[in-house]
């Protein structure tokens, strides 16, 4: 294909016309091998994954429903361990990593007022954090460098700012 293709000569589902960035690939990277693990709950949809390097884990939303948890895989024991959200429906979302390796994720749902979760991976324990007056469901977090949390709410066009120790009550 030539250098100056686009999306929309590439694939004729999209309506956007973006340059594409073609990256010639090393022979090392051709010769990658990946495996594929099965999470513990059947029919989970994994969404977003994390990893921290520093202490071998993946952590992913199941982001359904039904399995409503967040999940954490070991990379070196490549042992699962699957947390519930106690909140039901509360549609676990985008995991990050904080610089003490507490895991932070958003809720989702619309009408369940947990919008935030952590686990701390040394104890295993997860929290959630309730904003009663916000109806939306939260999308994304951020940390910033001085550890403050930050969230944007779904159907909204602001990002709020939450210092979660002292704010956030934890319903857990």
């Amino acid at each position: 294909m030539p250098p100056d293709s686009t999306v929309e000569e590439v694939t004729r589902n999209f309506f956007i016309r973006q340059p594409v960035l073609w990256v010639k690939l090393s022979d090392a990277a051709l010769k990658a091998t990946y495996r594929e693990y099965r999470v513990p709950t059947s029919e989970a949809w994994v969404h977003s994954v994390a990893v921290d390097a520093s202490r071998d884990i993946a952590w992913f939303a199941e982001y359904d429903y039904l399995s409503n948890k967040v999940g954490r895989f070991d990379i070196a024991t490549q042992k699962f361990t699957e947390y519930p959200v106690p909140s039901p429906k509360s549609v676990p979302h985008t995991p990050i990593v904080g610089k003490d390796g507490v895991l932070w994720m958003t809720l989702d749902s619309k009408g369940v007022p947990a919008k935030l979760a952590s686990v701390d991976p040394a104890t295993g324990v997860l929290k959630e954090y309730k904003w009663p007056e916000k109806q939306a469901g939260t999308h994304t977090v951020a940390v910033a460098p001085d550890e403050t949390r930050w969230t944007v709410p779904i159907a909204s066009h602001s990002a709020s700012s939450v210092i979660v120790s002292r704010l956030a009550e934890s319903v857990r």
